[in-house]
């Protein structure tokens, strides 16, 4: 029996190379679609690094030199007969080629052409080399890690979020396109940048009154604390919830200690900074009173207890809770003997992924790609304008939204963003995440709110109301809560069975950690992207004698290395799950429940990290000083500011060489591995130390090496602050009903037919009226309704149309 997945039936084109694009082909392959890779015959540059294995796994590889009009015109003719188009590539390669949008759509009107740049196909960082360590740099983000040296100099950024962002939001934009092409019969322009993909991630420098600055101040955050024990282990605390909290104090034995002492009765909103650090002394002196083992069996035995060890990169992979997700598979391979490496992206209950075979087999020439006999991509004919001015590319679709915190909320703003209606269920005193104030705006934006009480008979029926005619609902209840609420996917599917129905899943539905409660820094510490963030020998090993300065200085490190990535990297995994089994139901009308977790989704995001086979090397690890990974991809300082240099294939070794006037390096023998050459990061350092980082930065791009600047951010400041940012879309206006007019950023992912209309936040409850208007209840059933607790509607104005 033939199974069918979600994207079964698309042909794939992917050009050029890189993470992200081979990412986003590995899940189209994963999910069903046929993918051909093509690659110069001198070869891929990242073929030799251990993910491509698993990046190009089920893909077709061939090899074409589109410098000769032969290759570039099969190719051409390749694409005519394709759905998508990947192209990795910097502006303007496409275009000499001949495989641009504007030179295939004539040949090719159903194609969508998705590139992905590093900084957007305009401005003045247009052609600088899409490496995830440059867009880090040059936006900021190694500034916002500069917490980690006390402010002084910028700090390797050490998960890729910026690529694996893009690889995202390049697949939402193309399989948004295919959604749209169903009713129009046209394929359009998807422009993605890893530039755009770290505004998605920035959380609190970019809304209205947000401060640009970062924070040096020592103030504790007790429920997300790290902590040591007696064996040396060290822990991540998730204690979020005040409940969560008096759990953690409760489990320490401190709950009385605490209630006695005067300068803890502010717990946990301290005024004074003194009494917060005099409170995380306290825990970090109790955790190490006993082992890991021992306080395991003590938070084990509390549901409200979030506890989990730092592991080291891909470590996770022994979890139980990862084993039991089937998160990682080992394969036979001929070539290799066997293969480790992570599973598919998401559960999808009718169309599960198949990941296809390691790319461990040479590319073959072009000729040998098989698809110029097949015939035509099929697709409908044009039944509406898809050039509409006011057009959204989701028109249409609605989103139905219960949840809270950052994760799957995410999920859901990212569908606002492409111009779904979404429509955000919230208790009645709103989603938590509103008591942080401005916060909010990237988890409520573009969203319409409606307030109500799920426990309520009334409240289930207006739920259920709402799905009959939903196209999609996004949830992160703990299992067990759907039922209670009537909100199950049989309940659901009964009503609607075409409801693409997501549950955003911390470990899982099922499995031994599946009740547990989990934040960002729960991933973030399971994962390995903390201890890479740390930086190699960092983390003080398990029997290093460890006084209180010590536990101090090492929990608050780890505590700035676990920013709130994890959060994006899960919902933004959701996002394009979710539009994967959207897509599917447009050609079939069948619903599904798809699951998504954040310990896969946070595994995706340090992939490289879980490729294994015999003879694999140890993931990379960011180095002990926090400048890298090797001496062609790493910071260095110069005469004035830091320099982020990133070269690390042969060609760009090589001119790198000649834009310093050493080409001597080239041939000397102490460099013939220089990635790895000690010797050669000395006389790197002794000439950048001569200029300016501006200089550095000018020289080495206008010989077409990758450096930039990297002390400057935070990413907020490089993006709205920047005009060409905004002549290229990346920063718009929106209007508040009461903080009026202010910049933010636009669309995370550009559609040739899409007018991009962004829209600002609104209070919780603020459409309460609108749409149980629209449900069919008139003012007196809601005046009821609201009297009677159902529903409650802000006292602060509400939206209007």
């Amino acid at each position: 029996m033939v199974t069918t997945s979600c994207t079964t039936g698309l042909r794939v084109l992917e050009l050029g190379s890189g993470l992200s694009g081979a990412l986003a082909g590995m899940i189209l392959s994963d999910n069903g679609a046929e993918v051909l890779k093509i690659s110069h015959p001198e070869g891929d540059p990242w073929r030799g690094h251990p993910g491509a294995l698993s990046w190009n796994r089920g893909k077709r590889h061939h090899l074409a030199d589109l410098t000769t009009p032969h290759d570039a015109q099969t190719v051409r003719n390749l694409a005519a007969k394709a759905d998508v188009l990947l192209a990795s590539w910097e502006p303007g390669r496409a275009e000499r080629f001949g495989l641009d949008f504007a030179s295939l759509s004539p040949i090719a009107p159903q194609l969508v052409f998705c590139e992905i740049t590093g900084f957007g196909s305009s401005g003045p960082y247009a052609e600088v080399p899409g490496y995830d360590g440059l867009v880090a740099a040059r936006a900021g983000r190694m500034h916002e890690f500069s917490t980690l040296e006390g402010g002084t100099r910028p700090t390797y950024a050490a998960v890729p979020v910026a690529s694996y962002g893009a690889a995202h939001l390049a697949l939402q934009g193309s399989l948004a396109a295919l959604i749209q092409r169903t009713t129009t019969g046209l394929g359009q322009r998807v422009q993605a940048s890893l530039l755009q993909a770290l505004t998605v991630y920035d959380m609190s420098h970019w809304y209205p009154g947000a401060s640009r600055s970062l924070r040096f101040d020592d103030m504790p955050d007790h429920g997300y604390l790290p902590a040591c024990t007696r064996d040396g282990h060290w822990v991540q605390f998730a204690q979020r919830s005040p409940k969560q909290l008096s759990a953690m104090l409760r489990n320490l034995g401190l709950e009385e200690t605490i209630s006695n002492d005067p300068r803890f009765t502010d717990t946990p909103r301290f005024t004074r900074s003194d009494d917060a650090r005099a409170l995380r002394d306290l825990i970090l002196l109790r955790m190490r009173e006993k082992t890991l083992e021992e306080w395991t069996r003590t938070f084990d035995a509390d549901s409200d207890m979030s506890v989990v060890p730092f592991l080291g990169p891909g470590e996770v992979s022994q979890h139980p809770q990862f084993v039991h997700n089937g998160d990682v598979i080992r394969r036979s391979d001929s070539e290799l003997g066997w293969i480790e490496e992570l599973g598919p992206l998401a559960d999808f209950s009718e169309t599960p992924a198949q990941p296809g075979p390691p790319d461990t087999t040479s590319p073959t020439p072009i000729e040998n790609a098989g698809w110029q006999s097949l015939p035509d991509t099929e697709t409908p004919q044009k039944i509406s304008d898809p050039a509409s001015p006011n057009g959204r590319v989701l028109d249409g679709v609605t989103v139905l939204e219960l949840s809270t915190w950052i994760a799957t909320p995410t999920a859901a703003t990212l569908f606002a963003e492409l111009g779904a209606k979404v429509i955000k269920i919230e208790p009645l005193t709103g989603d938590p995440i509103r008591q942080y104030p401005g916060v909010h705006f990237k988890t409520t934006q573009g969203k319409q709110s409606l307030t109500v009480d799920l426990k309520s008979e009334e409240g289930r029926k207006i739920l259920h109301q709402l799905v009959r005619e939903a196209d999609v609902l996004l949830h992160n209840y703990r299992p067990g809560v759907p039922e209670r609420l009537g909100m199950d996917p049989a309940t659901l599917h009964s009503i609607n069975p075409g409801l693409v129905y997501v549950y955003g899943a911390s470990f899982g539905s099922t499995g031994p950690f599946s009740s547990k409660t989990a934040y960002h820094p729960t991933f973030g510490a399971l994962c390995g992207g903390v201890v890479k963030q740390m930086g190699a020998g960092r983390l003080p090993s398990d029997d290093t004698s460890m006084d209180l300065d010590c536990l101090r200085e090492t929990s608050i490190a780890l505590a700035a290395s676990n920013e709130s990535n994890p959060d994006f990297n899960a919902g933004i995994a959701s996002t394009t799950s979710a539009l994967m089994a959207l897509f599917h139901r447009t050609r079939s009308q069948q619903g599904q429940t798809v699951e998504t977790r954040m310990l896969c989704s946070n595994a995706y995001a340090n992939w490289a990290d879980f490729v294994r086979f015999p003879g694999s090397p140890p993931p990379a690890m960011t180095d002990s000083r926090r400048l890298g990974l090797g001496t062609l991809y790493r910071l260095y300082e110069t005469a004035e500011g830091w320099i982020f240099l990133a070269c690390p294939t042969p060609r760009e070794f090589e001119r790198l060489c000649r834009a310093l006037s050493r080409p001597q390096w080239i041939s000397d023998p102490r460099f013939e591995k220089p990635s790895n050459s000690l010797e050669l990061a000395t006389e790197l350092e002794a000439l950048f130390i001569e200029k300016s980082a501006d200089t550095w930065e000018q020289e080495l791009l206008s010989h077409g090496v990758g450096c930039v600047r990297a002390d400057q951010g935070p990413v907020a400041s490089f993006v709205l602050d920047s005009p060409f940012a905004r002549e290229a879309g990346m920063v718009t206006d929106v209007e508040h009903p009461e903080i009026g007019r202010y910049p933010r950023y636009g669309p995370p992912v550009f559609l040739s037919r899409d007018c991009a209309r962004m829209d600002t936040s609104h209070h919780a409850g603020a459409h309460n009226l609108r749409l149980l208007a629209e449900l069919g209840y008139d003012a007196d059933h809601i005046e009821k309704l609201e009297n009677s607790g159902v529903i409650r509607s802000p006292e602060a104005p509400i939206a209007t149309d």
